[in-house]
């Protein structure tokens, strides 16, 4: 459920700033002096993002009861983390080949969530427990490879790519963390709930995914009215995870189930807030952009501006 924010669109790069996420004046593969040189800012979301990650580790040994209990999954995460860096690698090469990518580092951090998401919802689909057994592997990978990739492309990104992202993966972690902590029975109906609310990233990331893509150039406006669609799709979806389950449950919720709840729900409104405002100020300026054009009989410039083959810098 942390994912939201996950997103993911977050979120995630926040999905309504994907196409924006890096700037363009980066064409270069390698680290420059300019990404790799410290700053305040990644110091201090390092340091935070470093405190949490051992909270969750240290959280995951409490719930296994050992270390050696803990090893397998953190095995099974680091493979997950090894196969978002090969997605990001085969993002790459189609993208060298001419494939219609306008930015390979953010078309990869979705496409990696998109993967990992439908994982989710398959493997509840073919079996509950299989879900149970993987989940914190493939969240906890996926996390931290982008968590690697956020600071380490810290100054190729924008300022509110990096604040949602640092913020968010922070806040999720420690989310998670008490989950673990808490304990207790992960009874079917917060198996469902939570499986729910993890599928309804998929509307914003793939939106997303359309979007990083340059087969369509649409106007800011165009973009900010499907994205509010999007939005309420996606308000519904998770409504419908928190409701579901708790009508399942005759409203008699576990003490689990009441910390998973309301935590997501916590995440929830981070990740909400984020998203409308950034979506309020592209209708503003996409409608003084298209008012514009048309008093001076102009065409309107899309939203999204291919900024060429931008390689991210892990590559």
């Amino acid at each position: 459920m942390a994912e939201s924010a996950a997103n993911r669109n977050g979120r995630e790069v926040e999905p309504v700033i994907a196409s924006r996420a890096v700037r363009p004046e980066r064409t270069d593969g390698a680290l420059s002096a300019a990404t790799t040189r410290p700053s305040g800012g990644r110091r201090t979301a390092a340091a935070s993002l470093a405190a949490v990650t051992a909270l969750w580790i240290g959280s995951l040994i409490h719930i296994e009861g050992s270390v050696a209990g803990a090893v397998p999954i953190l095995l099974l995460a680091a493979a997950v983390a090894a196969l978002c860096f090969s997605v990001h690698c085969l993002v790459g090469a189609a993208a060298r080949r001419g494939a219609p990518i306008a930015d390979t580092l953010v078309f990869s951090h979705f496409l990696q969530g998109v993967l990992v998401f439908t994982v989710y919802v398959l493997l509840y689909v073919l079996e509950p427990s299989a879900f149970l057994r993987s989940w914190r592997s493939l969240y906890f990978g996926y996390y931290i490879y982008d968590i690697a990739v956020l600071l380490l492309c810290w100054r190729r990104l924008y300022g509110s790519f990096r604040v949602f992202y640092s913020v968010h993966h922070t806040v999720s972690f420690a989310i998670t963390s008490l989950w673990m902590l808490v304990g207790g029975a992960w009874l079917d109906y917060i198996v469902l709930g939570v499986v729910l609310w993890l599928g309804s990233d998929l509307w914003v990331y793939g939106l997303a995914l359309y979007r990083n893509t340059r087969r369509r150039e649409l106007s800011r406006l165009q973009v900010a009215r499907l994205q509010l669609r999007i939005f309420w799709i996606e308000r519904v979806h998770r409504g419908a995870a928190y409701l579901i389950p708790c009508i399942l449950a005759s409203f008699q919720l576990s003490t689990l189930a009441i910390v998973i709840f309301a935590t997501g729900l916590a995440n929830d409104i981070l990740d909400a807030s984020f998203q409308w405002r950034t979506i309020q100020r592209k209708l503003r300026r996409g409608a003084a952009e298209e008012a514009e054009a048309e008093a001076t009989g102009s065409s309107l410039r899309p939203e999204s501006r291919p900024c060429g083959q931008l390689q991210a810098a892990l590559t």
